[in-house]
């Protein structure tokens, strides 16, 4: 873990801590529930992930690897009668802290694995947010606000080559998903056994190499490393504009609820296009349509045109 994972994870941290301050101006229309909500900035957006994997790492950072020195139930029966002059807990204690291991006592036959099951829960929350990250990814290239880079020799589709695939996107998502199921199981199966020891963990312990396998053997950090080299940019603002640009063609013909308020940027300025947040702009087609939905509960009422 810490020679393979921890720094293929601040790695990943540091090309997206990149992407965010390149991409701090790009403004963006965000959605919620999948539809058009307010602006954003890219930048900000991919900042979301960074702060995320940097807090689970610092949680991560505080956690010990435990081990046992005990005997056969945690006694240490044989020892003492072997060796009766020693004082077998001072020097448990500093023969694991030598390791650079933190002993666990009491313990019954074998350790608790409450800390390894505590290593497991972490690492399985971080391959969530990448989970996460590689959704918004593909959603982002679905929606066109990325467009993937052909790569020469490399076919983008098998059934239809006129289209590039993000297949890392979703084999990362596979994978890590994998992983997860991996060590969901060790973290809920390892800290349970029968009275002072029964022998399920021993052949559970041989698949921690599974689960972590997964997160590296099938590399699914690849994905996130493709960001700068495999894709580009497709003006992420492009359906900000795109709303914005209706929005714009229907005042004209639209009624204005209330009073116009004062108009208040909330993106950076876009080409002959401003945004009032603060406008709602309802035509009076749509004002009919909600109030017959109001007075027929039973039909399905859609609502009216708000821009907010």
């Amino acid at each position: 873990i810490e020679n393979e994972y921890i720094p293929a994870l601040k790695e990943i941290i540091g090309i997206l801590s990149a992407d965010a301050v390149e991409w701090k101006d790009i403004p963006m229309l965000a959605k919620t529930h999948g539809q058009p909500a307010t602006p954003t900035r890219l930048g900000k957006e991919i900042q979301v992930f960074v702060a995320r994997m940097e807090e689970q790492l610092r949680q991560f950072s505080g956690l010990t690897y435990p081990a046992k020195f005990g005997g056969a139930t945690g006694n240490m029966n044989a020892h003492k009668v072997a060796y009766p002059k020693i004082e077998w807990k001072s020097f448990a204690d500093n023969f694991v802290a030598s390791l650079g291991l933190s002993r666990s006592y009491p313990t019954t036959q074998i350790e608790h694995y409450d800390n390894l099951a505590a290593i497991f829960d972490c690492l399985r929350r971080i391959n969530t947010i990448l989970i996460d990250l590689c959704r918004d990814i593909w959603t982002y290239i679905s929606m066109e606000y990325f467009r993937q880079k052909v790569v020469k020799g490399e076919v983008g589709s098998s059934a239809m080559p006129h289209k590039v695939n993000p297949i890392d996107f979703e084999n990362a998502e596979g994978n890590l998903g994998m992983a997860n199921a991996v060590l969901t199981f060790l973290s809920m199966k390892l800290p349970i056994s029968r009275l002072q020891r029964d022998l399920t963990d021993s052949t559970v312990q041989r698949n921690i190499g599974i689960g972590l396998s997964w997160l590296r053997r099938f590399r699914p950090f690849s994905a996130v490393k493709a960001i700068p080299t495999r894709m580009r940019l497709s003006r992420p603002s492009q359906g900000l504009e795109r709303l914005l640009m209706r929005t714009r063609s229907q005042a004209s013909s639209t009624h204005l609820m209330s009073t116009r308020p004062s108009r208040k940027r909330c993106a950076p300025s876009l080409p002959g296009l401003t945004l009032d947040c603060r406008l709602i702009i309802r035509s009076r087609r749509h004002r009919r349509r909600a109030r017959r939905n109001q007075s027929s509960p039973s039909r399905n009422a859609r609502g009216s045109l708000c821009l907010m």
